[in-house]
């Protein structure tokens, strides 16, 4: 209750803050490119209990122009987790990041590499994981129609992971939906629902956007992280 009424203070405090969107990342994987620096965004996700934790609160903030950190809770079971990423290469349309995944404090953090190919409309990326002493490719795909809809696929390899289809739609400047549809890798094959509700805080609304920057953000909006056993 502490740390809910914690999180709860905090929404109330930066709710007064202008903010400006930006279009989210993918359904299920981290994406190459890193959260701007002074957005905050708060997230809510509703998953299948087969995917994740089924109700989770992730707070994602950037850090510096190369570096993000953010913070999930899930409530069933209570279960808080910490990742982080950092942008080795961020000049359009080459990125390449690095950093970890679900951290819990008991069990190892999760390493990550990925680079992406990011121009014009299209977004590619692709990357290894590390979990559990072994490495799982993932491969992502986005396609922004226009400035309110974007669709996105993306898969993880592993019996436990998916292959993912979802939109994300830019509701106001500050407020974004993403649902998708996950497709189980492992047969019988299933069909889960996910959906996350975004909202963004621009704690630094004077930025100066580098034109090296590349456009989008970061992590948000892919479930804030999985069992242990998974990603």
């Amino acid at each position: 209750m502490k740390r809910f009424f914690f999180l709860t203070t905090m929404v109330a405090f930066v709710a007064t803050v202008p903010a400006s969107a930006t279009t989210k990342g993918l359904n299920q994987i981290v994406t190459p490119d890193v959260q701007p620096e002074g957005l905050l965004s708060l997230s809510l996700q509703q998953v299948h209990p087969q995917i994740d934790n089924a109700t989770q609160f992730q707070i994602e903030y950037g850090l510096t122009k190369r570096f993000e950190l953010s913070y999930a809770h899930g409530f069933s079971p209570s279960q808080d987790r910490l990742g982080a990423e950092y942008a080795l290469v961020q000049k359009n349309p080459y990125l390449l990041s690095v950093g970890f995944l679900n951290f819990q404090g008991h069990s190892a953090a999760q390493p990550f590499v990925e680079g992406g190919y990011y121009k014009g409309h299209d977004q590619f990326s692709a990357g290894l994981v590390r979990i559990q002493g072994h490495s799982e490719p993932i491969l992502g795909y986005s396609h922004t129609f226009n400035s309110f809809v974007q669709f996105s696929a993306d898969y993880q390899q592993g019996r436990d992971n998916f292959s993912t289809v979802g939109l994300t739609f830019n509701l106001t400047k500050s407020l974004v939906f993403n649902p998708a549809l996950y497709f189980t890798n492992s047969t019988p094959r299933h069909t889960y629902g996910y959906a996350v509700l975004t909202y963004n805080f621009d704690l630094k609304p004077n930025r100066n956007a580098s034109p090296e920057e590349p456009n989008g953000s970061g992590t948000a909006n892919q479930p804030a992280s999985k069992p242990p056993s998974q990603k």
